[in-house]
Parts: structure tokens; C-alpha cells; sequence
């Protein structure tokens, strides 16, 4: 379309010179001035069709960029979508975890659910480090017909024992109420599962399964009236342990046992190598009996060649007498 208007105007143009150079000059001059016009309007179509072809060109990558940038926005529509669908998936996800934590804290609620968590993480850390015949569960005293959690049969024959201990619901509600539980706790470990005259130590272990009311036991947040669980504690020679820290009463205790091991097998060697000088003593003895022996048939021989050599004179003498007679 614009090409069409284009010629037109040029058409328009050029015809008015032509009229104008007519009636303005009507000898040879006009054909000169006619080849000039040709060749003016020559170079002018050039130029045109030249404007023309940068013209569509300019078009044709106008629309291309245009398809290409609509192509990219697209595209990231779609990301975008998809990105959205994305972090609707993950709010879903964390709804369904945050239901499941709830439905996990609810568990915590109930003292005997609580009670049995903290028993049954405390075996599973025991079986993780020590073989099965290094502890008990559920190990009962004859003496007080009580049963403790647990027990580790240490190296010198003594029990340790290690009692699980989860008081939640006075650490949420009052510190004052939750000293005065624990006081209560530490007392029944002392008097119930500290008993030298059944093999255990003059200590035992209180497992706490949550660091977080370890802490408040340990550091002192639960002091109130003057009264501190932790000296406590210690005064009755009941030890709090979290996850933690019974690690590293784990691993003392484990060192203790190689240690006894590598003694008993010290030992052993050591019957060895006197099994070893014993026989060796004995074999000593025995080749000195054997040289003895051996002296002994030697001076046989020696004493029995000699007689041998007499006897052999003797014959010889013998002989030569009856020869010369």
C-alpha cells in the first residue's frame, strides 16, 4: 500500500515537470532535458525501491523481534504459572508437616506415651554402643522389688544404674511446680535404684530424653526458693544426662571396657610367655639329661675301645708267643 502511494506521488511529480519543460522550451533543448529527466527518475526509482526494501526489512524484523518477545513472555508466563504451582505444592506440604508435628506433640501429652518414648530411645542408644550382654532393660531388684529402665554391667561386676525421666507438663506450665517434680524424681532414683548391697554403684544415671529441659536442670533455670536441682542432684548422687552428654558417659565407660580387655589379654599373653619359659626350662632340663646320657655312653665307648685295644694286645701277644715257640 505505501509502495502504491509512493508511485503515485512520483508519478504526479515527474508528469508536472515534463508539462512545465513542455511549454517552457520547444526546441532541440527538450530532448536533453528529457534524457536528463529519465535518468533522474531512474535514479529516483532506484532510490525508492531502495527505501522500499530497508522499509519491509525493518518490518519484517519489527515482527520478528515482536514474535520472539511475545514468545519470551510466554514462556515466562508459563515459569511463572509454574512457579506458582510450585509454592502452592510446598504450603500444602508444610500444612501436612505442621499437622503431623501437632499430631507428634500430641503424643507427648500422655505421660505414659512420654514415658515409654524416653525408655525406648534409651535401649536404642545402649544397643548402638554396647553389645547385648554389657546391659539389661527393665532389670529388676530383689531387694526393693523395684524395676529400673535399665542397667550397665560394668567392667568390675558393679550395675550402673539409668533411670528415664520426661517431665513436660509442669516445665510448660510453672518452673516452681517442675523443680519440685524433679526433686521428687531424684529421690525415688536414690532410694529405689542406688543399691551397693545388690552390685550397683553408689551413683546412678537419670536420663532426661530433651536437651532443652536438660538445660534448664543442669544451668540452673530451675532454681526457685533457694532450692537448685542440679546441687541436688549431686547431693544425692543422681547424674542427669541428656542424649548428649550420656554419649560421652558412653564413651568413657567404653574406653573403661577396652581397657579391661587389653588387661585380660595382657594377662593371657603374659600365662603364655610363662607356659613358653616353663617348657622351655623343661626342655633345657631335658637336653641335659640327654647330655648327660651322651657323656655318659661316650665314656662306655671310650672305656670299651680301651679294653677292646688291651684285648687286641693281649691276642696279639698271644699269637706272637705261640709263633716263635
Amino acid at each position: 500500500m505505501i509502495s502504491i502511494i509512493f508511485a503515485l506521488i512520483v508519478g504526479f511529480v515527474i508528469g508536472g515537470v515534463l508539462v512545465y519543460f513542455g511549454y517552457r522550451y520547444k526546441d532541440n533543448s527538450f530532448d536533453n532535458t528529457l534524457n536528463k529527466l529519465g535518468d533522474v527518475e531512474k535514479r529516483f526509482d532506484e532510490k525508492t525501491n531502495l527505501i522500499l526494501n530497508q522499509l519491509n526489512d525493518r518490518m519484517r524484523e519489527n515482527r520478528e523481534s515482536s514474535e520472539r518477545t511475545g514468545g519470551h513472555m510466554n514462556k515466562q508466563m508459563h515459569e511463572f504459572a509454574a512457579g506458582i504451582s510450585g509454592i502452592g505444592e510446598r504450603i500444602r506440604f508444610m500444612g501436612d508437616s505442621l499437622k503431623q508435628i501437632s499430631s507428634f506433640q500430641e503424643i507427648f501429652r500422655s505421660p505414659k506415651l512420654r514415658g515409654q518414648w524416653g525408655e525406648v530411645a534409651l535401649a536404642n542408644i545402649l544397643s548402638q554402643y554396647f553389645p547385648r550382654e554389657h546391659y539389661e532393660l527393665q532389670y529388676h531388684f530383689r531387694a526393693t522389688n523395684d524395676i529400673v529402665d535399665s542397667v550397665l554391667k560394668l567392667p568390675d561386676g558393679r550395675l550402673l544404674s539409668i533411670d528415664s525421666k520426661f517431665p513436660l507438663d509442669n516445665f510448660e506450665r510453672d518452673k516452681k511446680l517442675f523443680a519440685g517434680e524433679l526433686k521428687n524424681q531424684i529421690d525415688s532414683i536414690a532410694s529405689k535404684y542406688i543399691l551397693p548391697s545388690e552390685g550397683t554403684l553408689d551413683v546412678a544415671l537419670m536420663y532426661i530424653p530433651a536437651e532443652a529441659i536438660y538445660y534448664e536442670v543442669i544451668h540452673g533455670g530451675m532454681a526457685e526458693n533457694n532450692f537448685n536441682v542440679a546441687a541436688y542432684a549431686r547431693e544425692k548422687r543422681v547424674i542427669p544426662v541428656s542424649p548428649n552428654t550420656f554419649y560421652l558417659t558412653i564413651q568413657a565407660i567404653n574406653h573403661w571396657y577396652r581397657d579391661v580387655t587389653i588387661s585380660k589379654e595382657a594377662r593371657e599373653i603374659w600365662k603364655r610367655v610363662g607356659k613358653i619359659l616353663e617348657d622351655s626350662k623343661k626342655l633345657e632340663e631335658s637336653f641335659s639329661k640327654l647330655d648327660a646320657h651322651l657323656s655318659h655312653a661316650r665314656s662306655s665307648f671310650d672305656e670299651s675301645g680301651k679294653r677292646l685295644n688291651l684285648m687286641n694286645q693281649k691276642m696279639e701277644r698271644l699269637t706272637g708267643g705261640e709263633e716263635s715257640s
